[in-house]
């Protein structure tokens, strides 16, 4: 019933948006206002792009309308315009954070071009951080999802994967078989890969470490709500009992679950494709290690025995990793192995950013000091947490932990992402769009998420109202304050993505999508040019509007567990900082 409620919410949310005035307008110009669509704090940074303009346009009027009086609230003048070369346009911003009244409004440029509506409370990502959350719900395999939980997606379980071959490649016995069911679908696709797994598991790991209390035991209604645990912690475990299926006798992690070519359009339970165990590789055995330590930890006051399973399997895991320092997974044509398998390769040529991780997870959940940490192992550089790079989590785990560590160590973490934070916002503040730099490729909507988590850790280290602010700000992009004026969230926004790549929502004949995914946006690589063609292309060879809502745009529309993890813990920090003044720091 409450994710009927929560449905119920987000659509009526969504029609109050889409229909509340007549003031909207539905022509081109109105799409040239780029702003937050979900909304702004109060107390919060408002800001939106005026993207219709001449670089000789200077003082240009604009005023805020109450969209259910038609009254005007507040008036302003838009900045100088400057030139995007990405976006290859010029824009100005209309700049009303000092307005602080709630209520649904729209913004009116001079010449009368009129924006959609967008409401001003303190509670705009609440449903937000909910939908993205259950979002993991709906990518579980091997069980069908019933309508109490899933509502009108329900569907029946598919790929099953009580008994699944081993890929020759692996040198098993012939015909010899394994179990690998449960886990979270990865993407768009109906494949289980423990790389991308390892960051996504531990982003949410650290979402409950940080803000765990947004998520007791009934917020997000699974099938397991109601056993006393944080319904985020009974998520993540579906994950986790899929993690303990992939390791190998001898301590080693296989790579991925799939079939070895993708899957068509079709439902899980209608997937005719035989999946298989491949791969066997130092990154996922790391991977493993450093997310299994992780749980043990903050697993021991849910299940102990569960926690302590969790443990003896990482430090297997490192051990096999210690004997096998840089086995890497390839596969394809070109390859030695796996010739035959075209599914996501997830290739990685490095191992110490996946070592310090797993040594850092294993000394906090052991305190052991064969895995204590010095200022040796740390990274030179700061590099924002992804699949392929991931020193980032062992800093963090190492500032949200500091007493367990020497203070050299500590600081010199610290001192990296106070530094990174720095950069950060000094890119926002010289930005057109007051984003940080974004360079455009496979999934370059992590950027600014990742830049909001790198500010949420400086904040942590010593708290500023800047890092919070500019956090706001950089979440706006993530819900329309962006060149191609979509909201990149599935359900949220009047201008949000409704064909995502994504094979379920291709095929379960539901018109509207699953609400809560993040897509990859914009992608200058544009590598499904071809298979776009035939349905008119991008509509922009920018690399910053390079952009397609089309089932047929795996590039650009496709859908992740981890960048979605990255928005879930995005969106957690706000939430937990809104119930405090936020204010824009002169």
């Amino acid at each position: 019933m409450r994710h009927a409620l929560i449905l119920l919410s987000i659509s009526a949310t969504s029609l109050f948006l889409m229909s509340a005035t007549p003031l909207q307008s539905q022509t081109e110009d109105a799409q040239s206002i780029r702003m937050n669509q979900v909304g702004y704090f109060p107390n919060g940074p408002k800001r939106a792009i005026f993207s219709s303009i001449h670089k000789s346009d200077t003082q240009k009027h604009f005023r805020l309308i109450d969209a259910t009086g038609k009254k005007e609230v507040f008036r302003g003048i838009l900045t100088k315009p400057e030139y995007w070369k990405s976006a290859d346009e010029w824009a100005a911003i209309a700049d009303f954070s000092q307005f602080t009244q709630a209520g649904l409004y729209v913004i009116e440029v001079q010449g009368g071009v009129l924006s959609a509506p967008f409401q001003i409370h303190n509670h705009i990502y609440e449903y937000a951080l909910n939908a993205s959350v259950r979002t993991f719900y709906y990518q579980r395999a091997s069980i069908s999802l019933d309508a109490n939980h899933a509502g009108p997606f329900s569907r029946k379980a598919g790929h099953l994967n009580k008994s699944i071959p081993y890929h020759k490649d692996l040198g098993k016995a012939q015909n010899a078989r394994t179990a690998s069911p449960g886990g979270w679908y990865d993407a768009g696709d109906f494949g289980k890969y423990i790389v991308n797994a390892g960051v996504t598991t531990s982003l949410l790991l650290m979402t409950h470490e940080r803000f765990g209390s947004i998520f007791p035991d009934g917020s997000l209604n699974l099938p397991e709500s109601g056993n006393g645990t944080s319904d985020l912690l009974d998520e993540i475990r579906y994950e986790l009992e899929w993690f303990k299926t992939m390791q190998d006798a001898d301590g080693g992690v296989f790579f991925k679950v799939t079939p070895l070519k993708f899957a068509g359009k079709v439902m899980p339970a209608d997937d005719p494709s035989l999946q298989h165990m491949i791969g066997k590789s130092t990154s996922s055995t790391l991977n493993f290690a450093a997310v299994m330590a992780y749980a043990a930890r903050l697993y021991g006051d849910v299940d102990q025995s569960f926690a302590q399973q969790c443990l003896q399997q990482a430090e297997a895991a490192w051990q096999w990793a210690l004997k096998n320092t840089s086995i890497r997974y390839t596969q394809g044509t070109k390859s030695s192995n796996y010739k035959d398998v075209q599914t996501g390769g997830y290739g990685d040529q490095h191992f110490e950013d996946e070592f310090l991780w797993a040594k850092t997870a294993l000394f906090l959940a052991t305190k052991d000091s064969k895995y204590s940490i010095s200022i040796d192992d740390l990274p030179e550089k700061y590099s924002a947490p992804t699949w392929a790079q991931v020193s980032a989590l062992a800093l963090y785990s190492i500032i949200l932990n500091e007493e367990s560590f020497a203070k050299k160590v500590s600081e010199k973490a610290k001192v990296m992402v106070q530094q990174a934070s720095v950069k950060i916002l000094k890119e926002v503040m010289a930005h057109p769009y007051r984003i940080n730099q974004m360079n455009y490729i496979w999934g370059s909507n992590i950027v600014p998420l990742n830049a909001i988590l790198t500010l949420s850790f400086a904040n942590h280290i010593e708290a500023h109202p800047v890092y919070l602010t500019t956090s706001v700000e950089l979440m706006d992009y993530t819900f329309g304050k962006n060149p191609t004026g979509y909201s990149f969230v599935t359900g949220f926004g009047t201008k949000s993505p409704l064909h995502p790549h994504h094979r379920i929502m291709m095929a379960d004949g539901i018109e509207p999508p699953i609400p809560g995914f993040l897509v990859g946006g914009p992608n200058r690589g544009r590598q499904d040019a071809n298979s776009l063609k035939r349905y008119g292309g991008y509509p922009s060879q920018a690399p910053a509007k390079s952009y397609r809502d089309h089932t047929a745009s795996y590039a650009s529309n496709e859908v992740a567990i981890n960048w979605n993890a990255s928005l879930v813990i995005a969106l957690s920090f706000l939430e937990h900082q809104r119930a405090l003044s936020i204010h824009e720091p002169k």
